[in-house]
């Protein structure tokens, strides 16, 4: 008899299970914690390979002291971006914060790696196409077979590039942003 009042009981008030902050940083931190780290790590690997690039950069051109200077320039910019970002990752704290907090740190940062493709892919082409020009108009022998091997030169790097971000970035990110949503749909679900 008193087994069934309490069956009855339990029933009546419908009681939910409650998840505390806590757990939440828990969940947050054993999912998201391996892609964030890989973030950072690819942003400091970034930044690295920026500053390898600076003296091989400055041999390969040797021949064209303008395009020598917008490549230091562009390089330069990318160190400076680079230890930006790794800067605003080191800010978010995925123990500390709430997932408000963390979903706008990450909605920044995707944000911030799509305008970034973008402009590489820009300026990818235009570097190219402004260093093919140079080339060319130095020596016009085998015209044709230049404008071919730079349009295969364009093409294989867009695409190196564009994967590299994709199998780095965006994946990681998405990782990120499901392990947040699903989070944020568990609060909602016992808020109901």
């Amino acid at each position: 008899m008193d087994l069934d009042n309490i069956k009855k009981t339990w029933q009546e008030t419908n009681l939910k299970p409650t998840i505390n902050e806590d757990k939440i940083r828990k969940m947050i931190s054993n999912k998201g914690k391996s892609a964030f780290r890989r973030l950072l790590f690819h942003e400091k690997l970034g930044l690295f390979i920026l500053i390898i690039f600076i003296p091989i950069g400055y041999f390969v051109l040797e021949r064209h002291t303008s395009m020598r200077v917008i490549y230091l320039i562009t390089t330069l910019s990318g160190i400076v971006w680079q230890l930006y970002k790794i800067n605003r990752l080191k800010k978010v704290d995925l123990q500390l914060m709430t997932i408000t907090q963390v979903s706008k740190h990450i909605h920044w940062y995707r944000t911030a790696i799509l305008k970034e493709i973008s402009f590489g892919v820009v300026w990818f082409i235009l570097f190219f196409i402004l260093l093919g020009y140079l080339d060319i108009s130095e020596n016009t022998d085998h015209l044709l077979r230049r404008i071919v091997a730079l349009s295969i030169v364009i093409v294989v790097g867009l695409v190196f590039v564009l994967l590299t971000y994709r199998l780095l970035y965006l994946n990681n990110i998405k990782k990120l942003q499901a392990s947040i949503k699903e989070i944020e749909e568990f609060e909602k679900g016992n808020k109901e």
